[in-house]
């Protein structure tokens, strides 16, 4: 029965990506509107058919007719449908067609996935209805389709389908034609879907069917003929593609997407005027949007340009929210070192320094210990000894092998250089992760470790000196591609920190903030013990009443990712260095998403008065008026997609949080317990409890 829902389910939701919706309620709206013209409805449901004995027939391995390949399926039989008068003949086409569909379908994704990395879009449907255009008039036995059969015929007076003025009934009557139903009415019901769902999807439709229509009626000299242009659907879907859903949305993927949907009706008035296609009486279908859409998203990809979605979320609202989140929730890098010392130290010289982090060495980060007063010395400074990191020890930043090692250089007296070693005293270490690390001006004879010794990571090295271009005791870090002694220097990360007010889980700390390593608590281990397999059952309450249960299983994907998978959605977790991690939730379940609010990240550390910020997309806080009005506003100002978290210890098992969002969003407190042996057994999230149901639990 379930497998018979799913199924069902799958059709309304594959239309409802015919405007880059998901889910089944915009699909079903749109099926509704295809009711009103029988042989539509019977094309899209034979074909519906088709599509999926043609995957039974193939084989088991053969994909799910779902998302675009059953789409592509769906707008064939559409097409016979519009073509062939509803009847036996109609729905034999039909179902032949979208098996056809299906196929081929099936087929190009594969092409153009391992081939280019792009998406299939409807560029089946264009090749799969092009051949049956031009067959089915050499097949007099099928009906055609007559107007007298399309429903507004008869059903709206004259007066209201010639009311409004023409820019517009050109914009709703090309959102029709999606549907082959090429009306007003209809486009303004496919309007209202688009703007119910997505503020920044009709904005774009709107501009892009606006752009494409301009750049018809000032080549061409003819404004009534680019208003009522029958193929300006193309300029809009472009439009819609390159500025909010393949791209992150903004004001840079929104120029993009009016230059795709200006190449639209470049490319739709190419084909008409084609004597192989316009004269064969082929209409552009959606080829213009696929060539601009494709072509536009190979020429990113080839320049591995940041405007790219990352993670593509339900609606261009969700993309642009979780695209700002993780800039800001994530400023490290994936090259993350712990400190290589202990205590609280200062960064003396940072990115870009003033003194020699120029050029290829911009990205070292120099070290030393200042005292309360700001001084990095007692007395006057004048002996080595009078400085507080001299003699301090450095520690291995990373586990792996040492490759370089120099010890034997003296000190230099405060003030001095030492410029034929630059480097002085030294240690590289080679992470299995790709990288080197060097560790610079170590003191004369204090190194511990030899060439070709394995390391871990907290190991002593040896102890912080003056050695080569140093004035003063302090410790160089850099991270290089090579072994070489000196080489250029790679951006990187400090992992689990202080930086005096707060946790910092993997960022660069800034020039003149302190840095102090905070060590990984096993006492803190049950917050990730989430195991594989494992199932989780919490009662949901709100204000105390019970108002459901949530269902979760620990999931792997095939990256080797976990998850929390309820059945609506996903959320993802995991653990980099000494933080555990909520990264975000793919679906719509609104339980997951209090998880993610109340523990979007926990680090595995200890120090008395822990705390820490953090920030979380906008829409984590639920699809409520305000949060929908501040990701679309987001497109402006940036920071209104985001929430901002504060989360504090209150013992190793208790986390209290505090979320403020943009203006007209509420603030919320949150709360998440843990249980030493059963793991994560307590959230709460403003008035909602989420209650851990210990026993059913099993795996």
């Amino acid at each position: 029965m379930r497998r018979w829902l799913a199924v069902c389910a799958a059709f309304p939701a594959s239309l409802s990506e015919l405007v880059f919706l998901d889910g089944p309620w915009p699909g079903l709206a749109l099926c509704a509107l295809l009711a009103l013209q029988p042989g539509l409805a019977l094309g899209a449901l034979a074909a519906g058919l088709g599509a999926w004995a043609c995957a039974r027939l193939v084989g088991a391995g053969a994909p799910e007719p779902c998302g675009a390949l059953l789409l592509n399926a769906l707008l064939v039989g559409m097409a016979i449908g519009h073509l062939v008068a509803p009847g036996w003949g109609c729905a034999g086409a039909a179902l032949v067609a979208g098996a056809l569909g299906y196929a081929l379908a099936a087929s190009l994704r594969h092409l153009l996935q391992a081939w280019l990395g792009l998406p299939v879009m409807s560029l089946p449907f264009v090749l799969a209805a092009a051949a049956w255009w031009l067959a089915l008039a050499r097949w007099p036995a099928l009906a055609p389709a007559t107007s007298a059969g399309f429903w507004p015929a008869g059903l709206l007076p004259a007066e209201l389908l010639a009311l409004p003025p023409a820019p517009l009934a050109g914009f709703l009557t090309a959102l029709g034609s999606l549907l082959f139903l090429p009306w007003w009415p209809a486009g303004a019901v496919v309007a209202l879907i688009i703007l119910a769902r997505s503020r920044i999807l009709f904005v774009c439709a709107l501009a892009g069917w606006l752009a494409g229509a301009c750049a018809r009626g000032l080549a061409g000299g003819s404004w009534p003929a680019a208003w009522a242009a029958g193929d300006g659907f193309n300029a809009m879907l472009a439009a819609m593609a390159v500025g909010a859903v393949f791209l992150v949305p903004s004001w840079r993927s929104l120029a993009l997407g009016l230059v795709a949907a200006v190449a639209c009706a470049l490319i739709g008035d190419a084909l008409a005027a084609w004597s192989a296609w316009g004269g064969a009486g082929l209409p552009a279908f959606t080829l213009p949007f696929v060539v601009a859409v494709l072509a536009a998203l190979h020429l990113l990809g080839t320049v591995r340009s940041p405007l790219l979605a990352a993670h593509p979320g339900r609606t261009p609202e969700d993309t642009l929210a979780e695209h700002w989140a993780a800039r800001a929730r994530f400023p490290g890098t994936l090259r993350s070192l712990a400190p290589p010392f202990a205590g609280s130290w200062t960064v003396w010289q940072g990115n870009d320094g003033p003194w020699t982090h120029r050029g290829a060495w911009r990205d070292a980060l120099d070290f030393i210990i200042c005292d309360a007063a700001g001084s990095s010395h007692r007395g006057d400074g004048s002996r080595l000894e009078d400085y507080h990191a001299f003699g301090q020890p450095v520690l291995a930043p990373v586990a792996g092998q040492v490759v370089a090692a120099v010890d034997g250089l003296a000190d230099n007296p405060p003030g001095q250089v030492d410029h034929a070693h630059p480097w002085g005293n030294l240690v590289v270490i080679h992470d299995a992760r790709g990288f080197f690390v060097e560790l610079s001006h170590l003191a004369c004879g204090s190194l511990t470790v030899a060439p070709g010794q394995w390391v871990e990571r907290g190991q002593q090295l040896g102890t912080c000196g003056s050695s080569g271009h140093s004035p003063q005791p302090h410790l160089h870090v850099q991270v290089q591609a090579v072994a070489a002694v000196g080489a250029a220097a790679l951006p990187f990360s400090l992992a689990s920190w202080w930086d005096g007010e707060r946790f910092q889980a993997n960022a660069q700390p800034r020039l003149g903030g302190s840095v102090e390593a905070v060590p990984y608590d096993p006492a803190l281990e049950p917050w990730a013990r989430l195991l594989l397999g494992e199932r989780l059952v919490f009662s949901v309450l709100r204000r105390g009443r019970l108002v459901g249960e949530a269902h979760w299983q620990v999931g792997m994907a095939d990256d080797g990712s976990l998850h929390l998978d309820s059945g609506r959605g996903r959320l993802l977790f995991g653990r980099h260095e000494s933080t555990f991690y909520c990264y975000r939730v793919e679906g719509d379940d609104p339980w997951l998403r209090l998880l993610l609010l109340a523990l979007p990240r926990l680090p595995l550390c200890r120090r008395d008065g822990l705390r820490w910020e953090d920030r979380l997309p906008v829409l984590a806080a639920g699809r409520s008026p305000a949060t929908l009005a501040a990701a679309f506003l987001a497109l402006a100002h940036p920071s209104w997609a985001l929430l901002r978290t504060r989360h504090r210890c209150d013992g190793p098992l208790r986390v209290l949080g505090e979320i403020s969002g943009p203006p007209g969003v509420a603030a919320l407190r949150t709360l998440a317990e843990c249980h030493p042996v059963h793991g994560i057994e307590r959230i709460e999230v403003g008035a909602f409890t989420l209650r851990r149901e210990v026993g059913h639990g099993a795996a």
